[in-house]
């Protein structure tokens, strides 16, 4: 039994709308410098990440956490010990991610972590018949590719970028489907692997293509 399967499908989906809501930022990221937008991440990741820790040893605060969205959360994150659930993974890593990547990498990243993990999680539970890679199906797989082609699909038509945006998206979309497959196996975490996936296949595109199509994708934005 996977941990995704320790929660009820209901529960599933209720996580997963939660998750949609962290789409806040790199829509917000969009309208705002890096600066700015660090000014709000950092404290509310700040703010979560310390709740999350307090939780562990304050039986109060768990009593709390746990009657708003115990229902929600997956078995290891209710445990005394010092592991964070998946809220606080979503904000160290987009506060990594601002720090360390460029602006559009983290938006069309930031974009397939929380629409096509979503997408996979809740088709893969519902019709996932063919597994690969211990605990993914290749259902939930196809619903990760089709979403995060869809998703960076409209970004690039949203910015009126060029042919070349959708081929850098093509590869980057297979290329994430793929990491995200095996984030299970590898036991790496997938708010950190997706964004990164996204932002590696930018940089080779914008490293190696760059000077021979003249189209830079990283200087987009």
């Amino acid at each position: 039994m996977t941990e995704q399967q320790n929660i009820d499908y209901h529960n599933e989906f209720l996580r997963k709308m939660v998750h949609l809501s962290s789409l806040s930022i790199p829509i917000g990221y969009y309208y705002l410098d890096k600066e700015t937008a660090l000014k709000i991440l950092v404290p509310t990741m700040v703010i979560f990440v310390v709740a999350d820790l307090l939780m562990k040893v304050v039986p109060p605060l768990k009593t709390f956490i746990v009657s708003v969205f115990g229902k929600m959360m997956r078995p290891h994150e209710l445990k005394n010990e010092l592991v964070l659930n998946g809220a606080s993974w979503v904000l160290i890593s987009s506060t990594l991610c601002i720090l360390f990547i460029p602006k559009i990498s983290f938006i069309c990243g930031f974009v397939v972590l929380i629409i096509s993990d979503t997408s996979a999680a809740l088709i893969g539970r519902k019709i996932g018949k063919h597994h690969w890679f211990r605990n993914k199906s290749i259902e939930g797989s196809s619903a990760f590719f089709l979403t995060a082609m869809i998703s960076t699909s409209l970004i690039g038509w949203y910015l009126g970028l060029p042919w070349q945006y959708y081929v850098i998206m093509l590869v980057a979309s297979i290329f994430s489907t793929l990491i995200e497959a095996v984030s299970g196996v590898l036991r790496i975490d997938d708010n950190i692997s997706i964004p990164l996936s996204i932002a590696l296949v930018i940089f080779l595109f914008d490293y190696f293509v760059c000077p021979h199509w003249g189209f830079c994708l990283a200087g987009v934005l």
